[in-house]
């Protein structure tokens, strides 16, 4: 599996206090199918369409993540 991400802080400049957070990440970028092998899943029945056995993991995925803090540092 390929995956990559990528984040950073806002920060005030004036009294140095982050404004938030904003993180970027993909997961499965191949967009390989797969089967974890601790998985439970890929015991269960065939799928008549694909002529497979078992549930495969989640393809391709993009996330984004904002923290915003709720209460500011006082310096």
């Amino acid at each position: 599996l390929l995956n990559a991400g990528i984040g950073t802080d806002i920060i005030n400049i004036k009294n140095k206090n982050t404004i938030c957070s904003i993180y970027l990440t993909a997961s499965n970028l191949t967009d390989i199918s797969y089967q974890n092998h601790l998985s439970r899943l890929k015991y269960v029945g065939g799928n008549i369409a694909s002529r497979t056995i078992g549930i495969y993991n989640p393809g391709r995925n993009f996330t984004i993540k904002l923290n915003i803090p709720m209460q500011q540092n006082k310096n």
